[in-house]
């Protein structure tokens, strides 16, 4: 089974990504951010790792993934990633990249143009480098913005979030 067959559920999909990047993020020590679009008509994937230098980066360039969407008819968006948990006693206060580092993530997630979206957490914790992954954890990646502008390139509504929407 992979993650490329368009034929299983968005929610196998990312499923089968998930123990992936996992099994990746054990054996390497870390993951590169990467994402595969997928389309229907044509059918095909296009694979993309950005490499982000601030905020900024990433808000334009989730903004513009959204017009390539809309563009090249993209039927479906997995996404994987390390991230890093900020202790946000005092988010709004201070940048988020001042904010101290109190842990860290991978995380993979999907979206597709029918409203379905899945998600997984893994915490990541080391010891002399080396990570140890935590259970698979499933999540809403409704709670995270970066696929709202993808979401909104689909013509889907934002009604299904649990907070306002900052992108």
């Amino acid at each position: 089974m992979s993650f490329f067959d368009q034929d299983r559920s968005l929610a196998e999909r990312v499923s089968t990504l998930a123990t992936t990047a996992a099994k990746l993020m054990r054996d390497d020590g870390y993951h590169i951010t990467v994402g595969f679009l997928f389309s229907r008509s044509p059918p095909g994937v296009r694979m993309l790792s950005p490499i982000f230098d601030d905020f900024v980066d990433k808000l334009i360039f989730w903004h513009e993934l959204a017009y390539a969407v809309k563009l090249l008819k993209i039927s479906s968006v997995l996404w994987v990633s390390e991230a890093w948990t900020r202790d946000a006693r005092l988010l709004g206060q201070k940048p988020m990249d001042s904010l101290p580092i109190v842990g860290e993530t991978l995380h993979v997630v999907g979206a597709s143009d029918d409203g379905a979206v899945s998600g997984y957490k893994y915490t990541v914790t080391r010891e002399d480098g080396k990570p140890s992954l935590g259970p698979a954890e499933e999540e809403n990646p409704m709670q995270w913005d970066f696929l709202t502008p993808i979401r909104r390139a689909w013509g889907l509504a934002d009604q299904d979030r649990d907070h306002p929407v900052i992108v």
